[in-house]
């Protein structure tokens, strides 16, 4: 019997233990065919014959989720991203599509990178379209956000994505360079999430923010771009708790460096070392190292999860 299975007859804060049978419980991993006794020590708070401990009124005494869910499952949901086409939105959008989910894939302007997505997604089965907008403009977010909805009847995530990084010196910063970086980069999730926020009522649904380890840390030659991830930090931690009792969940990612098109020349110069060598795991992540902890909070798996800020840097910046 594996270790801390609670068995019946146990008591959990003075009161009994009881079982209850799994209704509907899925008991499998996606990747993992092991047999179901073997599945069953796995899985904290689950009994004996797939009995999940239940104590006083019938309440769980262990985690919920796991008694009833074990696979990350978005099937007939729908995952609307910005900045779709390349990176982390790309790897993000093959990821949900993986676990079922049907996909709203925004990009701005480079449209065979789009149609290049949309050939990777047919291979999970899912519905998949792209949609052109500058999110920048709350007038094209507000039709983007009302098309999707159109084509896919509900809306269960929203992953504000968009972003830039660029160099601007304080001393030479344009007004130009402010003014775009503040509404891509920031102004951008503002007018996606007010026009998602009526249908994720409707679903009680997720928000998944991208941030940046330069908004925990700030970053010379790019204070622009650290304040506005910053300020995606604040809004993420504000979101949480104004949005909780509409049961929407607002959560964010902060990555460090990530190999991808908006940091290659970065990566590729002469002394990029300089970067890496701040990371103590010795490298960049890859991008579906970001998707991966993406899907995560805006799955079941992080029911109670908001307001948080999950920082995947390979240990560059270490924020409690």
């Amino acid at each position: 019997m594996a270790a801390g299975l609670i068995q019946p007859g146990m008591s959990f804060a003075g009161a009994p233990v009881h079982f209850a049978p799994l209704a509907s419980a899925s008991l499998g991993y996606a990747r993992d065919k092991r047999d179901t006794q073997d599945r069953r020590r796995a899985v904290p708070g689950l009994g004996p014959n797939g009995m999940c401990g239940a104590g006083p009124y019938g309440r769980p005494i262990s985690i919920p989720l796991y008694c009833q869910v074990v696979t990350i499952d978005f099937t007939g949901k729908t995952v609307l991203i910005t900045g779709a086409s390349r990176g982390i939105g790309r790897a993000a959008a093959i990821l949900f599509a993986e676990h079922g989910a049907h996909i709203a894939a925004n990009y701005h302007q480079n449209e065979q990178a789009a149609d290049s997505l949309l050939d990777d997604l047919s291979q999970f089965g899912v519905t998949a379209r792209t949609y052109r907008a500058d999110v920048a403009d709350p007038r094209a977010v507000d039709h983007l956000i009302a098309q999707a909805v159109e084509d896919f009847g509900r809306l269960d995530v929203l992953v504000n994505n968009a972003g830039i990084w660029t160099e601007a010196p304080l001393a030479s910063m344009t007004d130009v360079q402010l003014e775009q970086m503040l509404a891509v980069n920031l102004k951008s999730i503002f007018y996606c999430t007010r026009a998602a926020l009526p249908h994720l009522k409707q679903t009680k649904g997720a928000v998944v923010n991208i941030s940046s380890t330069a908004g925990q840390r700030g970053e010379a030659l790019h204070s622009h771009y650290a304040a506005t991830k910053g300020a995606v930090i604040s809004a993420t931690k504000s979101w949480a708790t104004e949005l909780a009792p509409d049961g929407i969940r607002v959560n964010c990612v902060a990555p460090g460096w990530v190999d991808t098109d908006m940091s290659h020349d970065a990566l590729t110069e002469p002394d990029a070392d300089k970067h890496v060598s701040l990371i103590p795991m010795d490298r960049p992540a890859q991008a579906e190292e970001l998707a991966g902890a993406i899907v995560f909070l805006a799955s079941d798996w992080a029911s109670f999860i908001t307001g948080e800020i999950l920082n995947v840097n390979g240990g560059a910046v270490l924020c409690g």
